[in-house]
């Protein structure tokens, strides 16, 4: 009786050791990405920095939704199997701007740069030297490929940045929930076109640093 009841508690543990390694490491995705998933709405969030995350993440909490942002995690792909994944996207040149305007410009200094190099760093042509060394694969996710930041064998929806209010209006839908175009609490102060950051040298020198999410998301630098 007793080997009886010390075999059924063994076994109990055992199938919850399963269940807890079934729910992370063996389903958990290949590669670590930056994501929000929650149920009811059942969905899997993709977050990319500098494409409108602030906002949809702000949008999400205005619907009254209680959210967990992970940051480099390998996310249980077993139990969100039939969530809504979607992801937002964003021209790689207009992207990298919005990064150094936003994260270095001025007094901002997310990079914690010395004075001297901060100070060098104004000039957005040196910024792009300072990218040209940076881990673009695994390194800070405000300049990381979008690429590495989206699973792109998972994602159900990719919206763009270029077409925002539609897209996310889209996105909301699908999970019943309400988007406000006029609620964009995050929206850059900068006003000049992207494009003219560059010269043709240095937009040359952007697209091979990123040529991969060029390719794949289907940017080129006049539009897309």
């Amino acid at each position: 009786m007793i080997a009886e009841s010390l075999r059924h508690r063994l076994g109990a543990a055992q199938q919850l050791a399963m269940r807890t390694v079934s729910r992370t490491t063996l389903y958990g995705s290949s590669r670590p990405v930056n994501a929000v998933w929650h149920d009811d709405p059942d969905f899997l969030w993709f977050r990319v920095a500098k494409a409108g995350a602030t906002t949809v993440k702000r949008q999400l909490r205005a619907n009254g939704l209680q959210l967990s942002e992970r940051f480099d995690v390998r996310y249980p792909v077993k139990r969100l199997e039939h969530h809504f994944a979607f992801a937002f996207v964003r021209n790689p040149w207009d992207r990298l701007v919005s990064c150094w305007a936003s994260k270095v410009h001025g007094r901002k200094n997310m990079f914690q740069f010395d004075s001297a190099t901060h100070a060098r760093m104004q000039d957005f042509a040196a910024f792009v030297d300072f990218v040209s060394g940076f881990d673009l694969v695994a390194g800070d996710p405000h300049l990381r490929l979008q690429t590495q930041l989206v699973d792109f064998g998972r994602v159900d929806y990719v919206g763009r940045y270029e077409r925002f209010g539609d897209d996310a209006d889209e996105v909301f839908s699908r999970l019943g929930l309400r988007f406000d175009r006029e609620y964009n609490p995050n929206a850059s102060s900068r006003q000049r076109d992207f494009r003219t950051y560059y010269s043709d040298g240095l937009a040359e020198r952007v697209g091979t640093l990123y040529e991969r999410d060029i390719r794949l998301l289907g940017y080129w630098f006049d539009g897309g």
